[in-house]
């Protein structure tokens, strides 16, 4: 914007001020919104609980499915990952329906690469959820499963009576 006066042209620029002010609006702006765009340790962490539930029953049913070789889940000694396999061969997943690849998930990985920075532990000497023919836990205690990142911890309980999965 310019102005005359008595014939001559003033242009109207920014004072320091102004530009100091918007720079400090920007920096504010920028300093909320990155921690927003970035990962978040608490949206991992149950991005985590959700899939670890969701195999769980996947588990489940393939006890249902198979009551002469029921489904299990085992989470990896390292506490990286886990994977659904059955009792006569536990330490080998089993192949996913449609996609015949492995039902095995490695936090930071493939499917769950997002989830880089948890990990995971089962409340049993060997990490390992079973069920019996009829969808319930094959031991006769609740099953709690740990995940744990920076945000802390969130546990999956796994009913003995019922099989029910719960997220806490």
């Amino acid at each position: 914007m310019s102005t005359r006066h008595h014939g001559l042209r003033v242009g109207r620029a920014f004072t320091l001020v102004e530009i100091l002010i918007t720079v400090v609006v920007m920096a504010i702006v920028v300093a909320v919104a990155i921690p927003t765009l970035s990962g978040d340790d608490r949206a991992r962490l149950l991005g985590a609980a959700n899939m670890v539930a969701s195999d769980l029953e996947y588990a489940q049913s393939v006890a249902l499915a198979d009551p002469n070789d029921p489904g299990l889940f085992k989470a990896s000694a390292d506490g990286t990952g886990y994977w659904v396999a059955t009792a006569s061969d536990p330490d080998a997943p089993i192949l996913a329906q449609y996609s015949e690849e492995p039902r095995s998930i490695t936090f930071g990985v493939g499917a769950a690469a997002e989830l880089a920075g948890v990990t995971i532990s089962v409340d049993e000497a060997s990490d390992t959820v079973q069920f019996d023919g009829f969808g319930r836990l094959a031991s006769m205690a609740d099953i709690t499963i740990t995940l744990h990142n920076g945000a802390g911890d969130r546990l999956v309980l796994v009913k003995a009576a019922t099989g029910i999965v719960e997220i806490q």
